[in-house]
């Protein structure tokens, strides 16, 4: 834990205890209950959630789609959105961003399934899998639909994971906090899709499902985001996700790691894991050094006899798919006077192909040695530099 009296980051999440002693993941891997996968509309007033729906193609195409509810009162409460991205295989992207009146979100009473206008999802449990129904629909001006989708996600059960309450909090109170929890690391995706007056095309592939939610300012307690997704159709997927903390909490990073069979099976949950930044590059749209080669590294034991492995990811960042500023969407001259005192949020994607090599036992003498080839989601937000 951080040693001070006026700033506590208060979680299992980063006690290096924890991490350096581990049996196995029962120490801090928790099954998720309803209320984790519910949307909250908690009454904060810095307040954003969100459901992701992240989708690699067996064509090798990428669909992603995501519902938002978020506060900043006074300025608005409670407004929907929702976030749509489809790249082709050859790199074509289509992009869909939408906000709501308060009125278009309607939930179930269990608050597990929701609607925004004409897109739904319902959440399911059938027999030994779970996951979503997602019915997307996206006009246009002229109320033409833009981008539709009907996708079912399914996982197998047992996958739906949180680390320790799932919470990061910021406060000796632990009223201020992010949530980061997950539904599932790896799912089966089948439906179908239409962008514009194109045809109707089919769409399987695999999935990743992840609850987001936090009640605070982030600029003030997280510096960047780093996210990997890597799947791959018959070897397993490897995920990801780093939150840095800001100089108020010494730049602490707290990662939680995935790697996950090709049935759909959780094999490891890991707390031990590091990303490293080993190339940069300039950015003359955000004034930032972005990422041009990285690695990460996976380590952990195995659920299901304890064994350690060690998982390891390097990359180069050659194929950007989106870039876009987080505040292009406010006022102008408020836009400006954010980014000079509060902050700069960017957020960069790079789809590329990428081999990991996992080892298992001993990393000096190891047992076995496996590579996860696939398709690779990278995604960074960097909120200060």
């Amino acid at each position: 834990m951080l040693n001070s009296t006026s700033n506590k980051l208060n979680s299992v999440l980063i006690n290096e205890d924890i991490i350096n002693n581990l049996p196995n993941t029962s120490s801090f891997a928790e099954s998720l209950n309803n209320y984790d996968l519910s949307l909250k509309l908690l009454e904060d007033s810095d307040y954003l959630e969100t459901n992701s729906f992240v989708s690699f193609g067996n064509d090798g195409s990428l669909l992603f789609l995501q519902v938002v509810v978020a506060s900043f009162k006074p300025m608005f409460s409670y407004q929907p959105g929702i976030h749509a991205k489809y790249i082709s295989p050859s790199g074509e992207i289509t992009v869909f961003s939408q906000k709501y009146e308060k009125s278009d979100l309607q939930l179930s009473s269990c608050q597990l399934s929701g609607s925004i206008c004409e897109s739904n999802w319902t959440r399911f449990e059938e027999g030994e899998t779970h996951g979503f129904n997602f019915i997307f629909a996206a006009k246009d001006a002229k109320k033409k639909y833009k981008f539709s989708a009907n996708l079912v996600f399914r996982g197998k059960n047992g996958s739906a994971t949180k680390f320790g309450t799932g919470k990061v909090t910021f406060d000796s109170n632990e009223k201020e906090f992010i949530s980061m929890v997950y539904p599932s690391a790896r799912v089966n995706v089948t439906g179908n899709f239409t962008i514009g007056n194109d045809e109707l095309q089919n769409f399987d592939g695999i999935g990743y499902l992840g609850h987001y939610l936090h009640n605070i300012k982030p600029h003030r307690y997280v510096n960047r985001w780093d996210l990997i997704k890597l799947h791959s159709l018959t070897e397993g997927s490897l995920t990801m996700t780093v939150m840095t903390t800001t100089k108020l909490f010494d730049y602490r990073k707290i990662a939680h790691g995935f790697w996950m069979g090709a049935d759909g099976t959780r094999l490891a949950v890991t707390l031990n894991n590091s990303v490293e930044i080993l190339q940069t590059s300039y950015d003359s749209d955000s004034g930032y050094q972005i990422p041009a080669a990285v690695k990460f590294i996976w380590k952990g034991f195995i659920d299901h006899n304890s064994l350690p492995f060690e998982a390891q990811l390097i990359f180069e960042c050659n194929r950007m798919i989106h870039k876009f500023d987080i505040l292009d969407s406010i006022p102008y001259f408020i836009r400006v006077i954010i980014k000079a005192f509060v902050a700069k949020p960017f957020h960069f994607q790079w789809f590329e192909r990428m081999s990991a090599t996992i080892k298992i036992g001993d990393p000096n003498n190891p047992e076995s040695i496996q590579t996860l080839n696939g398709f690779g989601l990278y995604e960074t937000t960097i909120l200060n530099q």
